[in-house]
């Protein structure tokens, strides 16, 4: 691909999210995201936060991978100034407040004409782009300016662009970092395979994130009232429709015990197609109270925030998304030893590729094979022991990634 052909795309999908914008909110805050970043710059609005490090994410998972080293970086640094940019509005919206950044934005469009006054004015310390945003025209940018560049919690595969013979112009945009902080070891020498040697090993950042969780627990006293005194048996997390077409017939199956769900969206269709697949006794977070009926089997969360929380209930962890994109985060459950379950599109997440060799996690891709695999693991304790042994296993093994990336960047910080 040339930087043409590059450039041309990107008018092709502006055009795209203008058009589509008329109908869809989600790109209509896109394009507004945009313009408020155009205004910042056209007023000189973001002198004050010259000298920053500009964190960038695509969205809020990237977000999360960045947060522990946003975290540390404000503990230790006071007085360093952080901005966090975002791609998609579904990042931006949900943390536009975050408070440990100095400014949230979303990052200019990468045309040449957006970026260049962009950079110029900010004037960042460094850029941190998490995992796998590759804007052609901001890397070339920010190298004019001789603005070091960091990619951190990346991971590659065979089939990317950067391995093709049409991947010339992005192979070159990887010299371009000044250090690229992978997952594994495997893509160290793939990198070393296309010429790519800055690099280093600094395991995924969510893992330190989720153990920082985990060693701050609530008490979650309504919680506890709904399962009145009993382990729950599945807590299923950001699910879709497809991932409760699995999930529920077990339920209704098994109504004697208690489980959890929590929709990745929670608006009110969602939430009553829920409640209509459903045939055994369920209510919403939002109604529990100390005087709701007991004997309800099913938990709908209603509400954002309390997920990674809820893992710690359940004896099994159900992760969505696994029948769409990609399974959505993992980690928040093994790091409590529960054994994970999720549908079959899981190649674009090392862990879960990971976890299922070492059988901490299953991937199915129908309801009998779900209830196939719970019911082997009830039958066998040693089975189940073996699963929760290895979660925890991988927990352990793969921390502290936020430290090594923290003292690479560290010569960079006020």
């Amino acid at each position: 691909m040339s930087l043409s052909i590059y450039n041309l795309s990107l008018y092709l999908y502006y055009f795209a999210i203008r058009c589509y914008s008329t109908f869809n909110k989600k790109a209509e805050l896109w394009l507004n995201g945009r313009a408020e970043t155009k205004q910042l710059i056209q007023t000189k609005a973001l002198t004050p936060f010259k000298g920053a490090l500009l964190f960038h994410a695509a969205s809020l998972g990237e977000f999360e991978q960045a947060r522990p080293l946003i975290e540390k970086i404000r503990a230790l640094h006071p007085h360093q100034k952080i901005v966090v940019s975002f791609f998609s509005p579904s990042g931006y919206e949900v943390r536009k407040n975050y408070e440990l950044a100095d400014k949230v934005l979303y990052l200019p469009y990468d045309f040449p004409a957006n970026i260049e006054p962009f950079l110029q004015q900010l004037a960042p310390k460094a850029i941190i782009i998490v995992r796998y945003e590759f804007w052609i025209n901001t890397i070339k940018a920010a190298k004019r300016l001789h603005i070091p560049i960091y990619l951190i919690a990346a991971s590659f595969r065979k089939d990317q662009i950067f391995f093709q013979a049409y991947g010339t112009l992005f192979k070159k945009l990887l010299k371009t970092y000044k250090k690229i902080f992978v997952t594994k070891n495997s893509h160290i020498e793939l990198l070393k395979s296309i010429d790519i040697t800055e690099v280093s090993l600094a395991p995924d950042t969510r893992i330190d994130r989720v153990i920082n969780i985990a060693a701050q627990q609530k008490e979650l006293a309504m919680i506890q009232l709904f399962l009145e005194n009993k382990t729950c048996c599945i807590v299923a997390g950001s699910t879709w429709n497809k991932d409760l077409d699995i999930l529920i017939p077990y339920l209704i199956q098994h109504p004697d015990r208690k489980y959890i769900i929590a929709p990745h969206h929670i608006d009110e269709g969602t939430l009553q197609a829920i409640e209509s697949k459903l045939t055994i006794p369920n209510i919403r977070y939002s109604k529990l109270s100390n005087n709701f009926v007991l004997g309800t089997n099913v938990l709908i969360i209603d509400n954002f925030g309390m997920l990674s929380s809820l893992y710690k209930f359940g004896k099994y962890a159900y992760i969505g998304g696994g029948f769409g994109t990609s399974v959505h985060n993992v980690l928040e459950a093994i790091v409590y030893g529960k054994p994970v379950f999720f549908g079959p599109h899981f190649k674009k997440a090392t862990e879960c590729i990971d976890l299922i060799e070492q059988e901490a996690a299953f991937s199915i891709v129908d309801a009998p094979a779900f209830s196939n695999k719970i019911n082997a693991l009830e039958s066998s304790e040693i089975l189940y022991q073996k699963a929760s042994e290895q979660a925890l296993k991988y927990i352990e093994s793969n921390k502290g990634g936020t430290e090594i990336i923290y003292q690479n960047i560290l010569p960079l910080l006020a």
